[in-house]
């Protein structure tokens, strides 16, 4: 189903990358990824995808990787912020993690994208895809980024 991926480029550079994104990556998940999550988690399950807006970026890709609202919906639900940042200009992004089920003992893992700007009551969910379709990126488990190369234009 997937095509093999590229091979890191610069595997000793991504390593010193990693170790660097992950201890500040840990920490801003912690203090404010997981507190943010939990914020629009709680409202979503109030008012469902009234509280969020759609981009047409991820319109678009939900019909080109067949992703359903309903596994939109799992994720945002039952995920795991697994990547937080917020810029100078105050702008947050959150990436989700999540496992849906799609058959007898068989899951599809997401990532979904989240951003909020600093003037903006609601998130949006700007894209969503199967990490599978970027392996080299991730470790096995889809939940920790291995590989900081740019991705082929």
């Amino acid at each position: 189903m997937y095509q093999k991926q590229e091979e890191c480029k610069d595997p000793e550079g991504c390593q010193r990358k990693k170790v660097m994104f992950s201890l500040s990556n840990a920490q801003e998940v912690e203090e404010h990824g997981q507190t943010e999550y939990e914020a629009l988690r709680k409202v979503f399950v109030a008012e469902g995808f009234g509280c969020v807006s759609l981009s047409k970026h991820v319109q678009a890709r939900m019909y080109e990787k067949a992703v359903s609202e309903f596994a939109l919906r799992t994720v945002v639900l039952e995920g795991e912020p697994i990547e937080y940042h917020k810029n100078e200009f105050g702008t947050q992004k959150i990436t989700l993690w999540g496992n849906v089920h799609v058959g007898k003992a068989s899951y599809r893992p997401l990532h979904i994208i989240l951003k909020k700007g600093r003037k903006q009551e609601k998130w949006s969910i700007v894209t969503v895809y199967d990490p599978r379709s970027k392996t080299r990126q991730w470790n096995n488990s889809f939940t920790e980024r291995i590989c900081f190369c740019k991705e082929k234009q």
